[in-house]
């Protein structure tokens, strides 16, 4: 009798051939799932795609809106309706009476819109565990991060080489860090502000700008970025990646991450390296992880051959932050940093990290105390920009505390910044709002039923189901924050009562697996806002200009075009 290999027929050296076989597949598999339907969903409402395959999901997750469609779900597969009989037009009205709190996204996933929801499914009390959504972002070999992992054990390991690190103490004694790299960007943008009051335009680096009746006109998210990658990368690794001051997102990495990884702690490293985009290698990678996620695990390995791209900015990504480990780790350290806090703990064993958990701990780091750092404080300059006496109320409070600036000297950082500012009721109110209405991160984070299911919003979900709760979504309920859900409002945060407020308020998740990073990220997005919208007065070019942003896990602002001035 004759064996048959796979490779004799060359199947997977066919392109047409793989995406028709994974089709076929794509199709038995789901229908089977719809038709037998064992988790007991067919009641729950959403597109009717959804209830078939998980491509719907995935689908969305590549159209760079997949919060905003999400909430289009809630509001039209979860209203629920009644009929009212209209005297005045003596005629039967159909009543739309509230937005749905539960919508169906895949076969096996719900998400769920509701504040009680996300204490259930994210609290300390609760049993659900993350489900394989995030094996997808995994890299050096197989390694997941605190925040990727998936057991309740290893995640307490991880997160205590991560905590003591990421502590507010520890925090605010690098603040220091924090103000090197605001001065830098101040340092740009009032030279661009003195070049344009004498009309000129220029150039830093790849950042230009123009001039026109005395105001500089320019991209501030690019600065943005920049001034976040070089405060994480100076805070984790000792040193920045020089994006701020050269005005520009290209780094230089390794092109072997294996070799690099394996040469962590040696003295002397030769390696070759290549230049890379940082800014699109983000956005590439985010469209990837973003779609692989939200497919099923098994058809995973197909989608990086169909998307070579986005896997290759994913590795990109990652051997960028494990070339700054090793250069970090092969000089001695000249100050303290977060790494030599993270490599100076051991766990409950006396062990410290190995290479592996070192790398994927560093690429989190990285992501998570950059990226949405940035977005968040673009996003907050936008809203202010757009509501100019919001904009001046909040520089009046600056100034009644920092004093009113002077265009004429020049900035050196004010000292203990956000002791002085941490506490200003407007400025507060401003952050929380921005980080309402904006939710960097938006989508839901999936979590999978424990055993003896899940009662929620009026379903009984049984064990293996996956739930979650969207930010976005959540942070729009009217329920909570009133009918102006899409508008910039920091005075909704001044009404007595803001319990149910802070109970739909989750920018940092909670529980157990709430972001470790939560102390870092308000102590930056605090004290980059009183800096720059203290100094400096934001205008749009446009007055009806819209915030232009690609959904993926993290919510991205492609540009903010505008002006500042001093």
């Amino acid at each position: 009798m004759s064996t048959i290999l796979f490779s004799d027929l060359h199947i997977f050296a066919n392109p047409t051939i793989l995406l028709a076989a994974t089709v076929s597949i794509v199709v038995v598999v789901h229908l089977s799932a719809w038709l037998f339907d064992s988790k007991g969903l067919h009641r729950v409402p959403g597109p009717p795609l959804a209830k078939l395959s998980s491509l719907w999901y995935a689908w969305i997750g590549r159209t760079g809106r997949i919060n905003k469609i999400i909430l289009e779900q809630h509001q039209k597969y979860g209203t629920s309706r009644h009929i009212a009989f209209d005297i005045s037009l003596r005629k039967l009205t159909d009543v739309a009476t509230h937005v749905g709190k539960v919508v169906r996204i895949t076969p096996n996933e719900v998400s769920i819109a509701d504040a009680d929801a996300f204490k259930a499914i994210y609290g300390f009390g609760s049993k659900a565990l993350k489900s394989d959504f995030y094996d997808a972002l995994v890299q050096f070999g197989g390694t997941p991060s605190s925040f990727l992992t998936r057991s309740r054990e290893d995640h307490a390991r991880k997160r205590k080489f991560m905590a003591h690190g990421l502590s507010l103490r520890s925090i605010l004694e690098l603040e220091p860090t924090i103000s090197k790299y605001q001065q830098q960007v101040v340092g740009n943008w009032d030279r661009m502000c003195l070049d344009a009051k004498a009309g000129k335009g220029g150039r830093i680096g790849a950042q230009t700008w123009t001039a026109r009746d005395g105001r500089v006109w320019f991209d501030s998210m690019p600065w943005l970025n920049f001034m976040a990658f070089d405060v994480i990368g100076d805070l984790s690794f000792g040193k920045g990646f020089g994006m701020t001051a050269s005005g520009t997102d290209i780094v230089r990495v390794s092109t072997d991450q294996k070799a690099v990884i394996k040469s962590f702690g040696s003295e002397q490293m030769q390696f070759e390296e290549v230049e890379i985009p940082v800014v699109k290698t983000i956005l590439d990678r985010s469209e990837f992880t973003t779609a692989s996620a939200m497919m099923p695990a098994w058809i995973r390995p197909i989608v990086r051959h169909l998307i070579p791209g986005g896997s290759k900015a994913m590795e990109s990504f990652g051997t960028l932050v494990v070339t700054a480990l090793a250069k970090r780790l092969s000089a001695s350290p000249v100050k303290v940093d977060l790494l030599s806090r993270m490599i100076e703990v051991k766990d409950d064993g006396g062990k410290p990290m190995n290479r592996q958990e070192l790398s994927a701990e560093a690429t989190t780091l990285i992501i998570a105390g950059s990226d949405t750092t940035a977005n968040s404080v673009c996003a907050m300059i936008y809203y202010l920009t757009r509501d100019q006496k919001r904009q001046s109320i909040l520089q009046q409070e600056l100034d009644d505390v920092l004093g009113t600036p002077d265009a004429s000297e020049s900035f050196d950082g004010h000292d203990g910044l956000y002791e002085k500012v941490k506490h200003l009721p407007y400025l507060e109110a401003v952050v929380n709002e921005g980080l309402r209405i904006y939710s960097t991160i938006g989508v839901g984070l999936p979590r999978v039923v424990p055993e003896g299911g899940l009662t929620i919003a009026g379903y009984t979900f049984a064990e293996g189901t996956v739930v979650s709760v969207p930010n976005y979504a959540l942070h729009r309920d009217t329920s909570v924050w009133g009918p102006d859900v899409e508008s910039f409002n920091p005075e909704r945060w001044f009404v007595e009562d803001k319990t149910a407020m802070l109970n739909a308020f989750a920018p940092f998740s909670i529980g157990p697996r709430a972001c470790v990073g939560r102390n870092l990220a308000l102590t930056e997005l605090t004290t980059t806002i009183a800096t720059l919208l203290h100094r400096y007065h934001f205008v749009l070019e446009r007055p009806d200009q819209e915030l232009d942003i690609y959904e993926g896990l993290i919510r991205k602002p492609v540009s903010s075009i505008g002006k500042a001035r001093t």
